[in-house]
């Protein structure tokens, strides 16, 4: 006797439904997209116990005839293809016809339809998959779905089901996913009687979203890009409001709800800089793209997907979040400053000629050479770093005199009057009250009635960032410091090579390298801003990167080596592959890491001058409302926010 044969085709079916049908919210989603195929624009969900007993869902569609409702029923039958060429042009949620003939083999099923042309609907009643009945019934134009009692004959799946809360909780989700997507459509939703959600349809995206989140919409940046067959539109949140869990992550690809890395790794690495690594921002996105480049067929149940060019679609999130993220979070702190007519705008060369010198050892800059900087700064700029009590001279104050040191007093109103800066000095905050420093971490500021708290190291952080970005962009780079000996550096043989490779894009940087014969390195001048203390750490950055970028042997067990191997793994873990790095992202990555170990340390007190001087250099700073790796620079709280403190509103 054979031991191998062939299954009735009742288990086939309930086989087979295990792939669509995973949970009551499976059900809902399979046929909230067939309502929305067949044009409806009402739908109405009814539940009991989380679906477990009941899910009915009513349209006003299209409807079917009797053939068709019968067909519809049968396993692989749609009405959605004709050829396998239609497989590369799919723009309907089903296609494949599996949907309806997967509910009805484990549920007790009912499905009523009626077209507009015919008179009367038709009633077709299925039980664990087998037809039972089918009769005429009277009825509105549209489908009527009736599952009761999902998995009732498959004990093992009913018995994985969760609490009603859970299952309704994954239907809520679905409901409102296809919200957004569908705005025009109208969905209803009760669950033992009680209505939960009511959405009419809404004229746009906009109004939909705002319907649904409601206060919550406000956190949240609208995008809009294309390019090409390329579309990306939608909402993303705020970058000081990303959370380890998002409470909204959701994202379409031509309207279909997607679970897809490539879109994800894009949306991280458009909130590279923006927010602090570990944290993912809420988003509800909606990608439109030649459904030829798509491959919707990946998995049964259609939520996973393939892109022809994954790396190309990747990109596109990430640029077009990126350019309406900045635009949108600087305009937003820029709300709370002067406006354009009230700032006075420095000149460079006075801007950057008076700004305190960094913390390099008297000794050493007394023999320290610089090399020639780019037209945007003057030969004789001082470094940029920001420690000393140095005083600078301006035309705008009144004179300081050199042995006597600074105080609040030189810069802020008389004793007993409010500690307001001085009007004659220009500065971005010029009306403004500085309230002093917390912690010697965070600046207090009274701004147009607003609280507004600075983070000390993140905005000159971010100043700095800007100002090294000017001079990467000229020929000669950064400005360079030469030292008085070489810091030696051994290298095995894989990174010598990189290094030779690389010399003068390091020189671009302000490290000048040369390469000995024993394979040592000997660093002759590093960049201007950077402490000769920090200078190996810099430099082991730097090296660290090229060979991420560069590749490097996986046998080498060099701490260089290492130390790339878990860079490179960082970068692919928030969707950037080393591979495709440019030379300027490349350097931008590096000018924030010489950035933050340059600027004005949490814990370092500041007096009012110094306050002062770090806003002016912010004037034409590009963009400042987060540092270059995403810590924000600033918290506004209005004066209704205080008054809710303390309980006045």
């Amino acid at each position: 006797m054979s031991v191998v044969r062939k299954l009735p085709d009742h288990v086939i079916n309930q086989i087979k439904a295990g792939e669509v049908v995973e949970r009551p919210s499976s059900v809902v989603k399979e046929l909230l997209e067939n309502s929305i195929d067949a044009g409806a624009e009402e739908v109405e969900i009814e539940l009991l116990d989380g679906g477990r007993q009941l899910i009915r869902i009513v349209d006003n569609g299209s409807g079917m005839s009797l053939e068709d409702a019968l067909m519809a029923l049968e396993r692989h039958a749609t009405s959605k293809l004709a050829s396998v060429d239609d497989l590369n042009h799919i723009s309907t949620f089903g296609f494949r016809g599996e949907a309806l003939p997967s509910v009805a083999a484990v549920s007790d099923f009912t499905l009523r339809t009626r077209r507009s042309v015919d008179s009367t609907g038709i009633e077709i009643h299925v039980r664990d998959g087998v037809k039972e009945q089918e009769k005429p019934c009277g009825m509105a134009v549209g489908t009527e779905i009736i599952v009761r009692d999902l998995f009732v004959n498959v004990p093992a799946r009913r018995k994985f089901l969760r609490a009603t809360a859970t299952e309704l909780g994954h239907i809520l989700e679905i409901i409102q996913a296809m919200a957004f997507a569908y705005y025009r459509v109208g969905l209803r939703l009760s669950h033992n009687g009680r209505e939960l959600l009511n959405f009419s349809p809404a004229q746009s995206l906009s109004d939909r979203f705002k319907s649904i989140l409601t206060a919550e919409a406000s956190e949240y940046v609208s995008i809009h890009y294309e390019k090409g067959s390329f579309k990306l539109e939608g909402f993303v949140q705020k970058p000081d409001l990303a959370r380890p869990v998002p409470k909204h992550f959701m994202t379409f690809v031509n309207g279909r709800l997607v679970k897809d890395r490539i879109v994800r790794n894009g949306v991280l690495s458009g909130y590279t800089g923006l927010a602090m690594k570990g944290l993912v921002p809420g988003c509800v996105l909606f990608v439109t793209i030649d459904p030829a480049l798509v491959d919707v067929n990946a998995h049964p149940n259609k939520t996973e997907i393939r892109f022809t060019d994954a790396a190309l679609v990747q990109d596109l999130v990430t640029i077009a979040l990126q350019s309406d993220l900045r635009r949108s979070t600087q305009n937003q702190m820029l709300s709370t400053l002067p406006t354009a007519e009230t700032i006075v705008r420095v000149p460079p060369e006075l801007r950057r000629d008076n700004w305190l010198e960094d913390r390099i050892g008297q000794a050493q800059r007394s023999h320290a050479t610089v090399a020639t900087p780019s037209a945007k700064f003057t030969p004789n700029a001082a470094p940029l770093g920001f420690a000393s009590n140095t005083s600078p001279s301006f035309s705008t104050r009144p004179e300081v005199k050199a042995e006597k040191p600074l105080t609040e007093s030189l810069f802020l109103a008389p004793a007993g009057d409010q500690k307001q800066l001085l009007t004659n000095v220009d500065h971005p905050l010029a009306d403004a009250l500085y309230l002093g420093q917390y912690k010697n971490c965070y600046l207090l500021f009274e701004a147009r009635g607003d609280l507004l708290v600075v983070d000390q190291h993140a905005f000159h952080e971010r100043v700095l960032f800007e100002e090294l970005s000017l001079q990467i962009e000229s020929e000669a780079g950064l400005a360079r410091q030469s030292l008085l000996a070489p810091l030696m550096v051994p290298v095995p043989p894989a990174v010598a090579e990189v290094l030779m490779d690389e010399e003068k894009n390091l020189l671009h940087l302000g490290f000048e390298v040369e390469l000995l014969a024993n394979r040592s390195v000997a660093l002759h001048s590093l960049p201007t801003q950077v402490d000769a203390n920090r200078a190996a750490v810099l430099f082991d950055d730097v090296i660290a990167r090229l060979l991420a970028i560069n590749g490097f042997s996986s046998a080498d067990a060099h701490p260089l080596v290492q130390r790339a191997r878990r860079l490179g793994q960082e970068w692919l873990e928030v969707g950037v592959r080393p591979a495709n790095l440019t030379r300027k992202e490349l350097f931008h990555l590096h000018l924030a890491t010489v950035a933050c170990h340059t600027a004005v340390r949490s814990g370092d007190p500041m007096n009012a001058e110094l306050v002062r001087r770090l806003l002016m250099r912010g004037v034409e700073v590009d963009f400042f409302a987060h540092c270059p790796h995403g810590r924000p620079v600033w918290r506004r709280w209005t004066d209704s926010d205080v008054a809710q403190w303390f309980a006045r509103i």
